[in-house]
């Protein structure tokens, strides 16, 4: 059976976390977020904020299909991207995507 983690790990790991958090929150010129392996986004920073028009508040736990023109949709390539960083561990590549105002974005 395993210890739990002393309070020095929780310290640490707490100010680990809240370190990260800065770096990535103070990133104003790129577009910095995270997925869940279901494609929700659950991080969100002020550089893809101010490239997508969704504040954090509004773009938390919608699906990242959200972005993607209707030609993307049509043929399901979210799901594809999702299924190929499954098997990978990631997924890379630049195309148009569409801000909240639903004008199009290279990215």
């Amino acid at each position: 059976m395993s210890k739990p983690p002393s309070i020095r790990a929780k310290k640490l790991l707490e100010e680990s976390e809240a370190r990260y958090s800065l770096l990535i929150n103070s990133v104003k010129n790129y577009a910095v977020f995270m997925l869940n392996p279901q494609g929700y986004i659950s991080t969100w920073n002020t550089g893809v904020e101010n490239l997508k028009g969704y504040s954090k508040e509004e773009i938390i736990d919608q699906h990242f299909s959200i972005f993607y023109p209707e030609e993307a949709m049509k043929r399901n390539h979210p799901a594809y991207e999702l299924k190929v960083a499954r098997k990978e561990g990631k997924f890379e590549e630049e195309g148009w995507r569409v801000r909240k105002d639903g004008s199009p974005i290279l990215g």
